[in-house]
């Protein structure tokens, strides 16, 4: 017999429910006549058919319905039992992802009872790991898209900048090499934020942090998906040491290389609007020891200057 209150109720009513469940098994064939015998608290029971999880259970396995009664489940309160899970019964792995996927249980006890199992654990853990990892991803997207959200309300109107009509027009046709764009200016200035708007929605332009790093990483890059690429304070060395990529080729660049190769991967950047934002680019270009350096990032880039002066338009 167990105990539990009724966490779905109390989420959509705000009322607290205690359910009391029973589980009764018989050696020989038994016929209650009358519920009301089992009446708990003035309440007659209901006669559960193996409804939902338990669907599956064959009358003749008693074994799921006393687990059921003792797993440390959401909104449990008391159970007692004569038949100890794990030790009277065998548990199966399989009731406690049952179980899971219902949200009857949490992805700690969860763990906890596949433990207990001692079996299939090299399947089980991991298993809960990517859920788990997955969950997280999710529960952050969301909170992700609540803050986007309030920042647009925010949002103020971007001053014009002819740079961004160049930009723009050299992407509707199909060539084989592109020029990238090049904000560079005092910080707080808006750099970031004009870039992930300049096609009109920051959810088609992929940013990627490449402060200190020798390569961007691009393996979350989707080419049919995003329109353009922000590498945010990317170096000049970095784009030196990346000349094909920033060209935005016709055909894949490998990324990742190393002696074996192992790591590497294969991205596809043709038509895609690259851009950089930068505080310390103009030095950086100035910096570099060889002329044949600066006056390829010269020719190849379109550098918009946007000093100390906002990007946005006050209200």
């Amino acid at each position: 017999m167990s105990l539990e209150l009724c966490p779905e109720t109390f989420a959509l009513t705000g009322a607290l429910r205690l359910h009391a469940h029973l589980a009764l098994v018989f050696t020989y064939k038994t016929q209650i006549a009358n519920a009301a015998t089992l009446r708990l608290a003035g309440v007659s029971p209901t006669h559960a058919k193996a409804a939902g999880p338990l669907a599956q259970v064959r009358s003749r396995n008693f074994a799921p319905l006393h687990y059921y009664l003792q797993m440390p489940k959401r909104g449990g309160v008391w159970s007692l039992n004569n038949l100890a899970a794990f030790k009277k019964f065998a548990v199966n792995p399989r009731w406690i992802t049952t179980w899971l996927q219902s949200e009857h249980l949490s992805l700690s006890k969860a763990r906890e009872e596949y433990v207990k199992c001692k079996m299939n654990l090299l399947s089980t853990l991991p298993n809960l790991e990517v859920v788990e990892r997955e969950l997280l991803r999710e529960a952050i997207s969301a909170k992700k898209r609540i803050i986007e959200q309030a920042l647009r309300a925010e949002l103020c109107h971007f001053r014009h900048v002819p740079e961004k009509d160049v930009f723009l027009a050299q992407l509707l046709v199909i060539r084989s090499r592109y020029k990238f764009l090049v904000l560079v200016g005092a910080s707080c200035t808006g750099k970031t934020v004009w870039a992930k708007w300049v096609f009109g929605d920051p959810e088609v332009v992929f940013e990627v942090n490449c402060a200190s790093c020798p390569e961007p990483d691009l393996r979350e890059f989707r080419p049919l998906k995003h329109k353009g690429i922000l590498f945010d304070e990317a170096s000049c060395q970095m784009v030196l040491q990346q000349k094909l990529l920033f060209q935005a080729p016709p055909s894949h660049v490998r990324l990742g290389c190393s002696t074996t190769n192992c790591h590497s991967y294969d991205v596809f950047l043709h038509g895609q609007g690259l851009m950089i934002a930068s505080n310390t680019w103009l030095a950086d270009l100035a910096a570099l020891k060889r002329v044949e350096d600066r006056q390829w990032l010269v020719q190849n880039s379109i550098v918009v200057d946007v000093g100390s002066l906002p990007l946005w338009v006050a209200a």
